[in-house]
């Protein structure tokens, strides 16, 4: 993605989309982080515990792009969309904070199924 002006409306209309999805999922804290641009944290949007770097890009994003998140007070996530294809929104994330979210949500029973991190 270029580094001009619509590139950075781009980004902005992302993070604006996402933050409307967590809010209607029942995020009702979910906000941009609109210092990030100062302060670097590689945190675009935060939601409750979740820090969420957005890329809504016209390619497949890289899950590089994973590692521009700095803060580790909170479970970390890649928010991203591939702007081309119009597809959906899709989430990159630590394994082990997948299964602590659904372990935590009542999606796993069997907690022994759980591997140790």
């Amino acid at each position: 993605m270029g580094t001009g002006r619509a590139a950075r409306d781009k980004g902005n209309r992302g993070e604006l989309k996402v933050v409307k999805m967590l809010q209607s999922a029942g995020f009702d804290d979910a906000r941009r982080n609109y210092a990030d641009k100062v302060d670097e944290q590689g945190v675009d949007v935060f939601a409750g515990t979740l820090l969420l770097q957005v890329k809504n890009w016209g390619k497949e994003v890289p899950m590089s792009k994973y590692k521009e998140i700095n803060r580790h007070d909170g479970i970390r996530a890649l928010v991203s969309n591939n702007t081309s294809t119009r597809g959906p929104w899709m989430i990159t994330m630590k394994l082990k904070d997948f299964l602590a979210i659904a372990q935590d949500v009542g999606i796993l029973y069997d907690t022994s199924l759980i591997p140790p991190f």
